[in-house]
C-alpha cells in the first residue's frame, strides 16, 4: 500500500503552489486520474502514544503552589463560548465527566466549561466512564481537580474559577497509540476554539514535518503546547516535546 501510494504521488504534478495540502501514506487512497490534487511532502503516519503512570502520585505530589497559578480576568465565567475565559485543551484519552473530583458543568449547556471532541476513533464519545477514559481523566485530575473536597487529589488549578477545559479524545477504550495525523487534527481543533494552553501527556520515537507546522500555527496563535518528555528512562527525542515551540517537561528522581 505505502509504495502503490509514494508511486501514486510522484505521478502528479505540483498543481498549485501557492497551497498546500498533505496526505499521509497510510490514509492515501487515490489515482491520479480520479483525483489530481496538489501537495508539497507525503510522509509516514507513524504512531503516539499516551504517557503516564497508572495510580496519579498523589495530593502531596500534585498540590499546586500559588505562586505559579494564573489568574484568568475577573469577568471570566470559566464557560467555553466566554471569550474571556481562560482555556485549557487537553489532547488525550476523552474524560470521565461525571467524577466527583471534575469541575464539569453541565456538558449539554451552551456555558458548559467543559466542551469536547473525538478524532480518529469510531463511535466512542469524548466524555467516557473512569474504566475507559482513565488516562485523560489522570490528566485532567493533576490539572484540574477540585481542591478542598476531600476527594481524589489536589491540582495545579484547584479552583477551576473562570477556566473552560477543551477535551480532545485521540485515544480508544484502551488507551491505545493513535497515528500521528490525529493527534495533529486535535491540536487545529484545539487552536480553532482558542487554547491558550494545550497539554498533551503523549508521546512518539518521530518528528513529521506536519507537526512542526502544526505546532508553528498554535505558536502564532499565542497557545503554549506542552508536552511529556515520555516514561522511557532515556535521552532520546520523543514528539511532540522536541518540536521546536513546544514545552517538554520532564522529571528526575532524588539523584537527579
Amino acid at each position: 500500500m505505502r509504495s502503490e501510494a509514494t508511486e501514486t504521488l510522484s505521478k502528479l504534478p505540483e498543481m498549485c503552489p501557492l497551497e498546500w495540502a498533505y496526505h499521509l501514506i497510510d490514509s492515501l487512497m487515490l489515482t491520479p486520474s480520479s483525483h489530481p490534487i496538489c501537495y508539497s511532502y507525503v510522509e509516514e503516519d507513524g504512531l503516539v502514544a499516551p504517557d503516564a503512570e497508572r495510580i496519579p502520585p498523589g495530593i502531596s505530589v500534585a498540590q499546586g503552589r500559588s505562586s505559579v497559578i494564573p489568574t484568568p480576568p475577573s469577568s471570566s465565567t470559566g464557560a467555553c463560548n466566554d471569550p474571556n475565559s481562560f482555556k485549557v485543551a487537553i489532547i488525550d484519552s476523552g474524560l470521565d465527566a461525571s467524577h466527583p473530583d471534575i469541575p464539569c458543568r453541565d456538558i449539554n449547556a451552551v456555558d458548559t466549561n467543559c466542551k469536547g471532541t473525538s478524532i480518529g476513533i469510531n463511535g466512542q464519545a469524548w466524555y467516557e466512564p473512569s474504566s475507559r477514559a482513565w488516562h485523560g481523566t489522570h490528566v485532567f485530575g493533576t490539572i484540574g481537580a477540585i481542591g478542598g473536597n476531600n476527594q481524589g487529589v489536589t491540582s495545579m488549578l484547584p479552583t477551576s474559577n473562570g477556566i473552560c477545559y477543551l477535551i480532545a479524545r485521540v485515544f480508544d477504550d484502551d488507551n491505545n497509540g493513535q497515528f500521528a495525523s490525529v493527534i495533529f487534527e486535535g491540536i487545529d481543533w484545539a487552536i480553532s476554539e482558542g487554547a491558550n494552553v494545550i497539554n498533551m501527556s503523549l508521546s512518539g520515537p518521530t518528528t513529521y514535518t506536519t507537526g512542526q507546522r502544526t505546532f508553528d500555527a498554535a505558536y502564532a496563535k499565542g497557545a503554549l503546547a506542552v508536552a511529556a518528555a515520555g516514561n522511557g528512562d532515556s535521552t532520546a527525542f520523543r514528539y511532540p516535546a522536541s518540536y521546536d515551540k513546544v514545552l517538554a517537561v520532564a522529571a528526575v528522581d532524588s539523584n537527579g
